[in-house]
């Protein structure tokens, strides 16, 4: 946002968090997972512009990309760090945003923890 608006990153950041504490206080899990399922679709979409992009680009030669050998190797010493970032981006955001989903969420419930 303070790219886009061209303000201070700390209001952008404090307008952003009141904006989502605000729509989620208000619809609660529903809220949450409607704009879940808004962000998914617009993710789709916007691979689907690129890939059609680039594929349609002067600049991509098919040709050349079918005849490239693209698989590598990975040395058996780095095997463990690969998995460990996976992990840590596969299984790490999903708790993080579970952790404050829920947070906020009960913020909001009527019945006690």
């Amino acid at each position: 946002m303070a790219l886009v608006t061209d303000l201070d990153p700390i209001i952008s950041v404090v307008i952003s968090t009141s904006i989502v504490a605000g729509y989620t206080s208000m619809g609660a899990m529903y809220s949450v997972t409607y704009t879940d399922v808004v962000q998914l679709f617009l993710v789709v979409v916007g691979l689907v512009i690129s890939a059609a992009f680039a594929i349609m680009s002067p600049v991509v030669n098919i040709e050349t990309l079918k005849k490239t050998d693209w698989v590598g190797s990975l040395p058996a010493e780095d095997v463990w760090k690969w998995l460990d970032t996976m992990a840590l981006l596969i299984l790490g955001g999903m708790l993080q945003k579970i952790k404050y989903v829920l947070v906020i969420t009960s913020i909001r419930s009527n019945h006690p923890p």
